[in-house]
């Protein structure tokens, strides 16, 4: 997921969208927890309301969203199914060119 995130976004606002990435997953976790108190709470700590409650939350979240995101448009220069092309980042020589090795194995790029 984070390598597409360079092709969603363009440099300035790039760290941005890295940021909201990555602690996307901490908040989700968050709320799915606080959600899954309510229902104990609720339910009596009943581990089946507990347990599928969120569930259907976030099955109807993911209908929401079916029905409002727009769908992609098929043009006719490209065949359905098909992927589409992928903007090209940097060539081999600019990569080298941004290179900082810091003397060690060369794996890790700064």
């Amino acid at each position: 997921m984070v390598k597409l995130v360079p092709d969603w976004f363009a440099g300035r606002h790039l760290p941005l969208a890295m940021a909201v990435l990555s602690l996307s997953f901490v908040f989700g976790g968050v709320c799915a927890t606080l959600l899954a108190g309510e229902i104990a709470a609720w339910s009596g700590n009943n581990w089946r309301w507990v347990m599928s409650g969120p569930a259907v939350v976030l099955g109807a979240i993911l209908v929401f969203c079916w029905a409002i995101l727009p769908r992609a448009t098929t043009t006719a220069s490209r065949r359905p199914g098909s992927a589409a092309p992928r903007r090209q980042r940097d060539s081999s020589s600019e990569r080298s060119a941004n290179w900082r090795g810091s003397g060690s194995s060369g794996w890790c790029a700064p």
